[in-house]
């Protein structure tokens, strides 16, 4: 059992009304801190009071989690950066009072924020949806907690000295208590890390010892890592073009018990120094897995759903093939995607340039997946929704890339933050291999499943598929690893583009998922309406202004994808 004294959770309130985006200014009117021990609050209306009166007083080591610090760390780095703290790259062990640093990728994703006080104190500023990533209301359901998110209106202009009601106050102590329950449960269980992917990594390495991870799992060079990460592609997601945009009656959508972790349970996966091969791999017993580099002009066999990607310098995503044309494609391809190939598709040009090959096992994974997994099973609450986070966030660390850069909070001339990258840094990297094994042999049961359902099939995402009628050839069983739950059946379904379906379930409810549309979006949304090209009202965008973010309205627009 580990301690969670000194972690809290805290929230803002912040000025977001019209009058305040023509001022290009913004601020907070209100803030709670809660207590993950406790579950004791302590809020105030100032930032000003925020500091004077809690982190400019902290005498002791301090970790504070903000759900979506994004958004309100930078409120507290504006803050920062006007009231006498100065920002370093340095270390925190090296950095002195009134200094911060933090940890901010190149996609402006904040994971941490660091301030040593006058105390000379540590104030750990965290990002709870590093560890998981659902909103506080979806948080508050799926953990059965005895407090819900309530609502308040954000729009509304609240003038500086604004005294809040003791609604609005009641609201941000529900956000607040929300987390610290969760986040109480996590570092109970020892989930300390800055993300659930750390935390799921660090776990695993502690059923061995640190020589027999090196062993098992050693630092390779950067060119070989390069080189292994070419071959690490995402989850599929298709939408068959017969059944695009087209209502559809009985629909049945399956979804993979644990779909990663069960590929890492039982299937073959990589260990030890690779060896570099030129020409086409040949089948080798001591070094079964590998990735094959080849050059190729391919076009897809008739009655075949593409199911392999290609990857491309600068593209934001992957590119299903299906006729390559007089275009000669370059592919790095794990054993696993090589099957695809050459079921899928007609060769009509292939040279095969090297391979990569490594020791393999079935069985690296196994005794931590079958642990979790079991534990899932066969608990309740907070632990059976640990375990699953552990299982489902596992398998994403081992492709962590070594790549990243420092990147800078600064002021401009209007007092707006702004960010600039100041340093590259190449860390060591994991081992990449597992990652992509990992998302091949899921990409690939999807593929053998959806050619069994040529005729049916509709639509798939990264551990589902949906078909018209009955799936065949599917092992259906609502709790066991790796078997296939019949999850939703559709009275009515209709998909115009990835992610993007509307369904009518057997009992009359609708299911909208339109990826990037808010509740107030899909509010809007019905059968008439659900169509490439409409646009709806409802959806915000955040503007920085002085002082940190104002979430501005915008509009949604259906597009194919």
């Amino acid at each position: 059992m580990h301690k969670v004294k000194n972690i809290y959770t805290i929230d803002f309130e912040t000025r977001n009304s019209t009058l305040d985006l023509v001022n290009k200014e913004t601020s907070v009117w209100l803030w709670d801190i809660c207590s993950c021990d406790t579950f004791k609050h302590r809020y105030g209306t100032t930032l000003d009071g925020l500091f004077r009166f809690v982190f400019d007083e902290i005498k002791e080591d301090v970790i504070y989690y903000f759900h979506n610090l994004k958004f309100d760390g930078s409120f507290l780095i504006s803050y920062l950066l006007t009231h006498g703290y100065t920002w370093s790259d340095k270390p925190f062990k090296e950095i002195q009072p009134y200094y911060f640093n933090s940890l901010i990728d190149s996609r402006k994703q904040f994971f941490s924020i660091t301030i040593r006080n006058k105390n000379n104190s540590k104030i750990e500023i965290r990002d709870s949806q590093k560890k998981i990533s659902s909103s506080v209301g979806e948080i508050a359901k799926s953990w059965k907690l005895p407090i819900l998110k309530g609502e308040i209106d954000y729009k509304m202009h609240r003038p500086i000295g604004y005294i809040p009601t003791d609604e609005e106050i009641e609201y941000i102590k529900h956000d607040t208590e929300i987390m610290a329950r969760v986040l109480k449960e996590f570092h109970k269980e020892g989930m300390s890390s800055l993300t659930s992917a750390s935390d799921s990594f660090k776990a695993y390495k502690k059923t061995m010892t640190k020589k027999t991870f090196a062993e098992l799992f050693p630092v390779l060079d950067k060119d070989i890592d390069d080189y292994i990460r070419k071959s690490y592609l995402g989850g599929l997601c298709i939408v068959n073009k017969k059944y695009k945009n087209i209502l559809l009656y009985n629909c049945k959508c399956y979804d993979k018990n644990s779909m990663y972790p069960s590929k890492m349970e039982k299937e073959l996966f990589a260990y030890g120094v690779p060896i570099k091969g030129d020409g086409k791999y040949v089948e080798n017993k001591k070094y079964p897995v590998y990735i094959q580099h080849i050059k190729c002009q391919i076009k897809l066999k008739d009655n075949h759903i593409p199911c392999l990607m290609l990857k491309r310098f600068l593209q934001l995503k992957n590119e299903y093939i299906e006729d390559t044309g007089d275009e000669i494609i370059e592919l790095y391809l794990t054993m696993v995607d090589m099957k695809i190939l050459f079921d899928a598709y007609d060769i009509q040009y292939i040279e095969f340039i090297d391979y990569l090959m490594f020791r393999g096992s079935t069985k690296l994974f196994t005794e931590f997946i079958d642990t979790n997994y079991l534990l899932k099973q066969n608990s309740e609450g907070a632990k059976r929704l640990l375990a699953k986070l552990r299982l489902n966030s596992f398998y994403g660390k081992w492709a962590t890339n070594p790549v990243h850069y420092v990147i800078e909070p600064y002021l401009d001339s209007e007092g707006i933050l702004c960010f600039k990258s100041i340093n590259k840094i190449v860390d060591e990297p994991i081992y990449t291999i597992n990652a992509s094994l990992t998302t091949a042999y899921s990409r690939y049961d999807l593929y053998i499943n959806i050619q069994n359902n040529y005729d049916n099939f509709v639509y798939c995402d990264t551990d589902s598929i949906t078909t018209v009628g009955d799936a065949v050839g599917l092992e259906v069983d609502k709790k066991k690893l790796g078997a296939w739950d019949l999850e939703k059946e559709y009275k009515l379904f209709k998909v115009i583009a990835q992610k993007t379906y509307y369904g009518v379930l057997n009992d009359d409810s609708v299911l909208i998922k339109a990826c990037g549309a808010p509740n107030e979006v899909k509010k809007q949304i019905n059968l008439d309406n659900f169509k490439i090209g409409e646009t709806f009202t409802g959806k915000l965008r955040p503007v920085r202004v002085k002082g940190g973010l104002i979430l501005a309205d915008t509009t949604f627009t259906f597009k194919d994808r």
